[in-house]
């Protein structure tokens, strides 16, 4: 852990911005803080800092007004408070196979719901943004669209061919752990550690020459530059991903994420 909280400091100190010359209209509001925090479910698990749901779902004004401060400096320098970065990985038994293996199990990351609120806020600023590069058949990650529309639209598709007398065929394709093997700086910019790189392409098993078709994709510029993406969300987005890290229950070691969407990967 104080190795963890050392290289936090040194990244506080690169992401920290010596002037603003950016439009605070730009900023995530007041109010919608306020609405991430309202969205926040009841009667789910604390997170490490033990304060429940209830308390944003129930006081969604007040508490805005308290971390409103935090979701600036976010937006504008990319500091964050590095509990906010991870939480505590706790296992679930997904009602099949072995108990004693651990292929029976999924895990999940329970962090607090405090931060996940401003991470909820800014992705929400920037959902627009995002939502113009889907392609038209995705039907996942879509503001204001159930996510059990897909298999209503599958099911009746199946119905219409069975009316009319059709065959009809269903291809299910399951990329494992395919948000797991993402390389941050692809996305976001920064320049990942030849370590990381090598270990993403024994994870995904590529050929040897395929390093020379990712240094030439890390040397292109950032997926969010190319999207039209000001600098100072960059750096916010960037800064979310970096410093992230998860822990197991009774143990006391740490584990720094460099890969990946998500604090627990």
């Amino acid at each position: 852990m104080p190795r963890l909280r050392q290289q936090w400091i040194t990244e506080l100190q690169q992401f920290a911005q010596s002037s603003l010359l950016e439009h605070f209209e730009a900023l995530p509001s007041l109010t919608e803080l306020e609405l991430a925090l309202r969205r926040v479910p009841r009667g789910k698990a604390c997170g490490p800092d033990g304060l429940p749901g209830e308390l944003c779902h129930f006081f969604p004004s007040s508490v805005a007004k308290i971390l409103f401060s935090q979701l600036v400096k976010l937006t504008l320098h990319g500091q964050e408070d590095l509990s906010a970065k991870g939480g505590f990985v706790a296992p679930i038994y997904k009602g099949r196979g072995p108990i004693d293996r651990c292929s029976s199990y999924r895990s999940i990351l329970v962090s607090n719901h405090l931060s996940k609120a401003i991470h909820r806020s800014i992705r929400q600023k920037h959902a627009p943004l995002y939502e113009q590069f889907l392609q038209t058949q995705q039907k996942g990650g879509r503001q204001k669209t159930p996510v059990q529309l897909a298999m209503h639209q599958t099911r009746a598709f199946v119905r219409q061919a069975k009316q009319a007398g059709r065959s009809a065929s269903i291809i299910y394709l399951d990329l494992t752990e395919a948000f797991y093997r993402i390389i941050r700086e692809v996305p976001m910019g920064g320049c990942p550690s030849d370590e990381l790189v090598a270990h993403i392409m024994t994870k995904l098993r590529m050929p040897p020459d395929a390093l020379h078709q990712i240094q030439e994709l890390l040397a292109e510029p950032p997926a969010l530059e190319q999207a039209g993406m000001g600098e100072m969300d960059r750096r916010c987005v960037r800064a979310l991903h970096t410093g992230t890290h998860f822990w197991l229950k009774n143990q006391s070691d740490v584990v720094r994420t460099c890969a990946g969407t998500r604090p627990g990967d």
